[in-house]
């Protein structure tokens, strides 16, 4: 994601609103009685280092504090200090990397959950040792990023600048996770470094944990099994399994492709998705619409002309933009425009603009979704790249990955609702089944509870956090 990219998706407001339980940011812009102060105890909102700012493109979304508009703001984090926080502190503080949720940014955890008065309030009464909490922003133009490097497959042959589609930001966790350690009195041994990480040096896992809820904790699970550097991880209701992803889900009685295909009838009254179901990106009735779409940005980005896309011939529809509609020729296109049913590619903005409308010169960038527009599954995007590449209990299934997590001694904590609206109980329990059997019965916590998706979370958070301040202690004994 770069500044440069002319974004044609419309921005969308009222977020927190919205979603089915997706989306759950809670915010409110009546601040009237809120006692800011007291929420924001021990919160620091601090500004990221210019080279981990250009991962991002310079600039990235953010719901604003207690807001609900989309706007943009250079990168920052938030990061929450105990009480007795001390730099001459000779044993430091461990830290746990927090990272939100889907539609959410980092003052989802102050202002909807009140985490710094609830770390307080636990280490007050010694229920948890004091530490430090960094709370990343993954909020990215398609809402939400997986905290996943959206780069472009080499093989596109397209010159498109530093290969990032829409921001690095697995590499913006890592880069946080940098500046801190280099910052503030942890008590990691080996504080994280990029060239070190580049270089494969070994760093000491102890003292460092990563969690998250939702997006956030798979974004935490992956980055984990990648990047095997830390001694725990908090996965909450986190997409976990893909198998599934396109099958018929026990709970909510329907496929995702159909729930797709019934969102476009719903909202274009159309029987098969086309360049129009990009502009329901943010649409609080399209709620799996908008979650593939950015799922799909983040694993399978492209790049190239208008022409190369095979849903490019309906961008006029989709994106609004009349400029090129005079250009478009059906013979220039994968296929005719009256046969789209096979389409899986869709162009969502333009990077360079040559001045003068060129269908064959002018760079879009977009993403390729795992179904195409009747609902098929495309097994070149699906088998591929999500499963080969994104998936976590694939990841966890690779003798590589459980070897590089088993070595740093890395324990799991998962909880997902019986009743996820996401139907994402079955593919939590599966993930369980396959970390359980790469990495021992021991090293895997897993807790079920009566609830949705998000709706009973305040009460899971100090479940978590008790169980990762005892791995903390074991680790300072």
């Amino acid at each position: 994601m770069r500044s440069t990219i002319d974004f044609h998706i419309p921005t969308k407001t009222g977020l927190s609103l919205a979603l089915a339980g997706v989306m759950t940011a809670g915010c409110s812009s009546d601040t009237t009685g809120v006692d800011l102060a007291a929420i924001e105890r021990g919160i620091t909102e601090v500004a990221v280092s210019a080279g981990v700012a250009a991962m991002l493109g310079g600039t990235q979304h953010t719901l604003g504090t207690l807001g609900l508009a989309l706007e943009k703001q250079a990168p920052t984090f938030l990061i929450y200090l105990p009480p007795d926080y001390s730099d001459a502190n000779a044993d430091g503080y461990p830290v746990l990397y927090l990272l939100h949720g889907f539609g959410n940014d980092p003052w989802t955890w102050v202002q909807t959950y009140g985490l710094p008065q609830l770390l307080d309030g636990m280490i007050a009464d010694g229920t948890i040792e004091p530490m430090i909490v960094v709370m990343p922003n993954g909020m990215g133009d398609l809402i939400g990023s997986f905290y996943t490097d959206s780069v472009f497959d080499e093989a596109v042959g397209v010159a498109v600048p530093e290969n990032v589609a829409f921001g690095a930001f697995k590499s913006y966790i890592l880069g946080v996770m940098e500046q801190v350690e280099a910052t503030y009195n942890t008590s990691t041994p080996t504080p994280i470094s990029l060239a070190g990480l580049a270089l494969g040096d070994p760093f000491s896992a102890s003292g460092r944990a990563i969690g998250g809820l939702s997006m956030g904790g798979y974004g935490a699970t992956l980055i984990a099994e990648t990047v095997p550097v830390f001694s725990a991880v908090l996965a909450h209701s986190a997409p976990l399994a893909f198998s599934n992803f396109l099958d018929v889900d026990p709970l909510i009685g329907l496929s995702v492709p159909q729930i797709l295909l019934a969102e476009t009838k719903a909202l274009l009254d159309a029987d098969a998705m086309n360049a129009g179901s990009a502009a329901l990106i943010g649409d609080e009735n399209a709620v799996f619409t908008t979650f593939s779409f950015a799922l799909s940005g983040a694993f399978t980005p492209i790049a190239g002309p208008l022409a190369a896309f095979d849903m490019g011939a309906q961008v006029a529809l989709g994106l609004g933009d009349t400029t090129y509609a005079a250009l478009l020729d059906p013979l220039l296109f994968t296929d005719p425009p009256l046969s789209q049913l096979d389409n899986y590619q869709y162009p969502l903005s333009l990077v360079t603009d040559s001045g003068t409308p060129q269908l064959d010169d002018d760079i879009w960038i977009g993403a390729q979704l795992p179904i195409d527009a009747a609902g098929g599954t495309v097994t070149t995007v699906f088998d591929d790249q999500w499963l080969l590449h994104h998936d976590a209990q694939t990841l966890m299934g690779d003798a590589l990955v459980a070897g590089g997590l088993l070595a740093q001694d890395t324990d799991f904590f998962v909880d997902v609702g019986d009743f996820d609206d996401l139907g994402l109980a079955d593919d939590v329990a599966d993930f369980v089944t396959t970390a359980e059997g790469a990495l021992g019965v021991g090293q895997v916590t897993f807790e079920t509870f009566v609830g949705g998706h998000s709706d009973v979370f305040a009460d899971r958070i100090p479940v978590s956090l008790t169980w990762l301040s005892g791995i903390f202690a074991e680790e300072a004994e």
